[in-house]
């Protein structure tokens, strides 16, 4: 859905904010929304480029808040730290692992022959400059207004200041977050549905 869908949830709450200003600050909740409770998940390209490293590449407008899960010809690959995994790269070890080496890479071992599927699933959060945020947060349009009228309402020395306007709607955002926590972790059908595990 596009940023402005949300608008007429946040602007009665603090008249006389500029739209641009609006729109950073939905767009702020709607990445701290994402960021704790890993709502919007799905499978990121990955791009297989040899000696173990792949390139992963999210859709226009979305970023790699965390890595869920990684499969290498159909298998499960686990985790290790940057640092441990650094350190059992360099000591060519066997053992089957994957780590961040940076931005938008990882480095999976033993390394996969170039040809062999890679599937990464992630969870993801709207870019800075995003024009729209995912409708898996469609759900949550009410809460993540909150998140925005919180923010704007806690600008100081502005005529839509308000401090108890800011921590009632903070508060929302809280429960927003809380239950959607729970809705994701506790397996509600409403929950997004963790669609690659099994798919192999």
């Amino acid at each position: 859905m596009n940023i402005d869908a949300l608008y007429p949830y946040v602007a009665p709450n603090v008249m006389g904010c500029p739209i641009p200003v609006m729109e950073h600050h939905v767009r702020l909740s709607a990445i701290d929304f994402c960021n704790k409770t890993r709502w919007h998940e799905d499978e990121c390209i990955a791009v297989n480029i040899g000696l173990g490293r792949v390139l992963l590449q999210p859709d226009a407008g979305l970023e790699i808040a965390n890595i869920s899960r990684v499969y290498a010809d159909g298998l499960e690959v686990h985790n290790k730290t940057k640092q441990s995994g650094l350190a059992l790269l360099s000591a060519g070890s066997l053992e089957r692992f994957y780590c961040v080496i940076g931005d938008g890479e990882i480095a999976i071992n033993p390394a996969p022959a170039a040809d062999v599927l890679v599937r990464v699933v992630v969870t993801l959060r709207p870019t800075m400059d995003a024009a729209t945020i995912s409708d898996q947060l469609n759900e949550w349009r009410d809460g993540i207004a909150s998140g925005a009228v919180a923010r704007i309402a806690a600008l100081p020395g502005q005529a839509f200041t308000s401090a108890d306007m800011s921590g009632y709607h903070r508060a929302r955002f809280d429960e927003a977050v809380k239950t959607a926590k729970v809705k994701k972790y506790m397996g509600s059908s409403e929950a997004p549905q963790k669609r690659f595990a099994d798919v192999f």
